[in-house]
């Protein structure tokens, strides 16, 4: 039994504290199986990717011929 009042320090302690054995075992697998899947690229680099592609590329600046 979980004796937490609060919802933080219930989620801390893990969440709902099992006795079957069969819930054990799907959490395990479930847990085994996240571990094992390559992690997917996120948001942020997906859009950074989209944008590099339709950028146009930068052109070098000539130190030669600025006057600064």
């Amino acid at each position: 039994m979980d004796t937490n009042t609060n919802i933080a320090a219930w989620m801390i302690a893990g969440g709902l504290k099992s006795t079957e054995a069969a819930r054990d075992r799907n959490l395990a697998h479930l847990r085994a199986l996240k571990a094992s899947q390559s992690a997917s690229p996120g948001l942020v680099s997906r859009l950074t990717a989209a944008v590099a592609a339709i950028r146009p590329t930068a052109t070098p600046a000539e130190p030669a011929c600025c006057p600064a």
